[in-house]
């Protein structure tokens, strides 16, 4: 990977009275908070040894810019596709605030030098800025590595080591800046041809499950619906509410029950040939479209995305909301179904894996 320091812009810390407040706003409110005076400008480029403690453990990483053209090269592998109306909202967003706030996470597979450099900084060396979000009981604290010697030898061991690495989480940010370049929409003087990302090892992170809420029963009646789902697989009523146990279960909510479902043999003999056989790909396929009549689930807004931090309860609730609504809950995607499928050039379906640790926006900002 072609990496490359960056001149910053860092929210005044002592400005903000309410971390929690000041950056869940920043979606939105960033071009405010710019014009309002909330932000610096670093002295210089830098590249920064970056760590998240939170409840799910430490995060170490390092934040760099990302040459656009490893990305054109794919080198920095997608696993998921986009949704269209993702899509053409962060080109808004990014449009009007002429600059990333939020880095792409790229996982990579561990390199031990960059770890040791890493844990060396961290130990030896003053904390630049750090952020402690008392809500999120969450830490987040920034290194800044400007020495040219040190910079070139962090890119070298990138360049070197580092052949491929896989979007985590910022798909849509990813291919929206891709295509500002392609169509000159970007400053490269401020950006310097590259993209704002932040790299973890695969050890660093987490995969949970992603899960759905459906409009169903506008569409299809329920006896209906557990008539056509039991074509595709065994349905089962539980006793109490938990979440898949195994791969090709899925359990779900609705009408105030939960069940479970494992897909039936002959399902998953149709997908033996594929490169991944994922639950949320037989899903869209035998739930979605055949059942509900989705053609494309990128663009119908009949199916929410509940990341499976959240737990059981937050399916349980965005589904009572409405009485139509049916709850799904999937078996989380493991790194080498990731990986398999990113290597071969394959997409998962949206909203696949959520990842964590999870980057707040506005804490490190690249204008472009």
């Amino acid at each position: 990977m072609r990496i490359t320091g960056f001149q910053a812009l860092y929210p005044k810390m002592e400005l903000v009275t309410s971390p929690s407040s000041f950056f869940s706003t920043m979606k939105i409110q960033y071009p405010q908070y710019f014009k309002s005076g909330f932000f610096k400008r670093s002295s210089r480029e830098a590249i920064y040894v970056y760590q998240i403690k939170s409840k799910h453990g430490k995060h170490v990483g390092i934040i760099a810019g990302t040459d656009i053209q490893d990305i054109d090269e794919n080198k920095v592998l997608k696993h998921e596709n986009t949704l269209a109306s993702k899509e053409q909202s962060m080109m808004h967003l990014m449009l009007e605030r002429q600059a990333m706030i939020k880095p792409v996470l790229l996982a990579y597979e561990n390199i031990s030098a960059i770890d040791r450099f890493t844990d060396k900084v961290i130990s030896k060396r003053k904390v630049n800025f750090k952020v402690k979000f008392e809500e999120e009981n969450q830490v987040h604290s920034l290194w800044q590595i400007f020495d040219p010697e040190e910079i070139e030898w962090i890119k070298k061991i990138f360049r070197k080591d580092v052949k491929i690495s896989y979007i985590a989480d910022g798909h849509h940010r990813c291919t929206t800046t891709s295509i500002l370049y392609s169509t000159q929409k970007v400053d490269q003087t401020k950006a310097g041809n590259s993209l704002l990302s932040v790299y973890f090892p695969f050890d660093q992170l987490v995969i949970y499950d992603y899960n759905r809420v459906v409009e169903m029963f506008s569409y299809v009646p329920p006896f209906e619906f557990i008539v056509a789902l039991s074509k595709y697989a065994n349905v089962k009523k539980l006793k109490k509410a938990r979440k898949p146990q195994e791969k090709h279960e899925i359990t779900m909510f609705a009408q105030g029950h939960w069940y479970a479902f494992k897909w039936k043999k002959k399902v998953l003999k149709k997908g033996k040939n594929e490169q991944v056989l994922l639950d949320a790909s037989l899903f869209n396929e035998y739930v979605l479209k055949s059942i509900l009549g989705v053609e494309d689930v990128r663009t119908d807004d009949r199916i929410k995305y509940v990341e499976g931090t959240l737990g059981l309860n937050a399916v349980k609730d965005r589904t009572l909301k409405r009485p139509e609504n049916v709850g799904f809950c999937l078996y989380p995607v493991s790194k080498a179904e990731l990986k398999r499928t990113a290597d071969a050039n394959k997409n998962l379906p949206p909203k696949s894996t959520w990842f964590e640790p999870r980057i707040k926006n506005g804490l490190i900002v690249q204008e472009f």
